[in-house]
């Protein structure tokens, strides 16, 4: 992402740099010629990159000296460029001896003419053009990168680089063909192979987070299978589940006991155990080791961040996102700086009954219409919660500047909506914290608007009230608990009152929440509003009946719902919970839809009358 907003000086020559070098790698990875590389960035760098040039000597007045300024560049750009034609291996170019003529042909001596400005030019490391290298290889080459020369720091360099720029997926693409070498991996490749367990979990892939962990235990060296098992301690710990997260710890502790990225894992680990108190003492304990071996101060940053994290828990996390993030701080600072909600909708229109379209107020109309110009999320399709294409990240400066001077888009869902769908592309815990601030203030108005208006419906099939509704959405969505204990009254409300239509298919997550609470009468009544609707629905069904005592009926159900898919009666005999193939679309009576229902109502069939019942039911309709 980059930030379009005025830059300061130093921006200018980093950013016609980064430039510079971008452009050379293009070049160079088609033609590695050294010669042919200095005459063409002599000619064509100033108008290239005309940051790297000082004022005076910009213009077509100065020409000549910007063309020998741009030769120098190349030499420096060139030498610190690793080119799959050298194996990887930045290659330097000769320069003159003191006391001979001039690279740049004045035929002056060198010490006499661009030495000095050559000595005065920033130096450039091969971390800083290897990306700009592995963009111009293209990704197909990348799965060749495990058997070249390249350095395997360098990569994981690169991939850094990619997640700070939010090409996650880039940076997955440029990682996985390390992951699949059959092994053994080298402990060179600790760093790198961690990181892709970073980006796994950045991307919400737990199995392949899990898979690499355990591949690298399977196959690395010392340092390679520590890591690995520092990512199942983890794991382990987010998941509730201490003997293994210790278990864990500790076999990453003896494969590698002075690793100092323990010390951090420890106090994570209890902190996702619930274990605070545990968490601040083992963070002391850390740092007073620590400070013992840091004469150097190499361990500055880790005793500082061990001293935040013992102190602020997980809220570290969401501060050093932050930190280090300027764009997100920026739009953190926004919403701080917001006034309370306040609903700014034209509701002229609106009835009790019937909301229509929630269009904004008359006075957001101009301010609403610049958003859009420079706002590029990709407005999800049909029912989908999430962007699709766009990248509102590209023009931040210009939408963050437009915020920051029209405070009361805060108040609009088409703003709140597009935001919390820019930062899921934007996956850190700072972003998630965003989201729920953002998911607040959007729920406020809501609480306003059904203030009211209570009884009114808001459908989905109005265009204009997709942004709010979408609001909603995600905030059920991000609610997973059994029971919907923290969305419980908005999931109701959207289903019963808001779209009856239902377009997201919540109706199914709510029986299921219904049930749970003991609410089997409103179960009941929910599912006899959707009769002929899907396997999750029908058994949501069975099961209202059933808990109402009405067995009869709920048996004469159940035999006609697994009558309707052949797939159901071996499904819901497993006492195992099933894990079905995730996908966009679900075909009616497949095996998929099947092991869906039955994976989103588990535990509700597990009481062994129910048991018996469905047993029975197999048994008499022969399947």
């Amino acid at each position: 992402m980059s930030d379009d907003r005025a830059s300061a000086p130093d921006d200018e020559f980093s950013q016609s740099l980064d430039l510079l070098i971008r452009t050379s790698a293009n070049k160079l990875v088609r033609d590695a010629d050294p010669q042919a590389y200095l005459d063409w960035i002599a000619r064509h760098g100033a108008s290239i990159g005309p940051g790297v040039l000082p004022p005076s000597m910009r213009g077509e007045a100065h020409a000549v000296d910007a063309s020998r300024l741009m030769r120098l560049i190349g030499h420096m750009i060139y030498a610190a460029t690793p080119l799959p034609q050298h194996r990887f291996q930045p290659r330097r170019l000769p320069l003159p001896g003191r006391n001979d003529p001039c690279l740049c042909g004045s035929l002056r001596k060198f010490k006499q003419c661009c030495e000095p400005m050559m000595a005065a030019l920033p130096r450039l490391s091969e971390a800083m053009t290897t990306p700009a290298v592995l963009d111009a290889m293209g990704k197909k080459a990348w799965r060749e990168l495990p058997a070249s020369r390249i350095a395997p720091r360098l990569v994981d360099e690169a991939a850094a680089m990619l997640r700070h720029e939010h090409r996650l997926a880039d940076a997955v693409a440029l990682l996985e063909p390390w992951a699949a070498q059959p092994g053994p991996y080298p402990d060179e490749w600790a760093d790198l192979l961690d990181l892709l367990g970073d980006l796994y979990a950045d991307l919400g892939k737990p199995r392949k987070r899990k898979a690499l962990a355990q591949a690298m235990i399977e196959r690395g060296g010392p340092l390679v299978q520590a890591k690995g098992w520092q990512r199942l301690a983890l794991m382990a710990a987010d998941a509730g589940k201490p003997d293994e997260a210790r278990a864990a710890f500790t076999n990453a502790q003896r494969l590698a006991p002075d690793d100092p990225a323990l010390a951090l894992l420890d106090v994570t680990m209890l902190l996702g155990l619930g274990e605070a108190a545990q968490a601040r003492a083992r963070a002391q304990f850390h740092v007073r080791r620590l400070e013992r071996m840091n004469a150097d101060g190499r361990h500055d940053d880790l005793i500082a961040a061990l001293h935040r994290l013992g102190e602020q828990g997980f809220a570290y996390f969401e501060h050093a996102t932050l930190e280090h993030d300027p764009q997100l701080g920026r739009l953190d600072a926004w919403l701080a700086a917001l006034p309370p909600p306040q609903l700014r909708l034209d509701l002229r229109d609106a009835g009790a009954d019937d909301l229509g379209e929630l269009r904004p107020a008359k006075a957001l109309d101009r301010a609403l219409e610049r958003w859009h110009a420079v706002f590029d999320a990709g407005a999800p399709t049909l029912v989908a919660l999430h962007a699709d294409g766009g990248d509102a990240w590209r023009g931040f400066g210009k939408w963050m500047a437009l915020l920051e001077a029209e405070p009361a888009l805060g108040d609009s869902f088409e703003v709140i909506d597009g935001l919390l769908l820019a930062l899921e592309a934007h996956p850190s815990p700072a972003s998630a914290a965003l989201s729920r601030r953002l998911l607040e203030r959007g729920l406020a108005l809501w609480a306003q608007l059904r203030e009211r208006f209570p009884r009114a419906r808001c459908e989905w099939g109005v265009w204009s009230n997709r942004p709010a509704l979408r609001v909603l959405a995600q905030h059920v969505v991000a609610d997973d608990t059994p029971t919907a204990e923290r969305s419980f009254d908005v999931l109701r409300h959207l289903v019963e009152v808001l779209n009856p239509n239902d377009n997201h298919g919540f109706r199914t997550r709510l029986a299921a929440v219904l049930l749970r609470r003991g609410l089997h009468a409103d179960a009941l009544a929910l599912a006899e509003r959707y009769p002929d609707d899907s396997d999750e629905m029908a058994l949501a069904h069975v099961l209202a009946l059933w808990h109402l005592g009405r067995r009869g009926e709920a048996t004469s159900l159940l035999a006609e719902t697994l009558r309707a898919n052949r797939h159901l009666a071996k499904v819901l005999r497993s006492t195992v919970k099933p894990k079905p193939r995730e996908s966009a679309y679900v075909m009616l009576g497949s095996l998929q839809e099947a092991q869906l229902a039955y994976r989103d109502q588990f535990d509700l069939w597990q009481e062994p009358a129910l048991r018996e019942m469905v047993e029975g039911v197999v048994r008499r309709i022969g399947r």
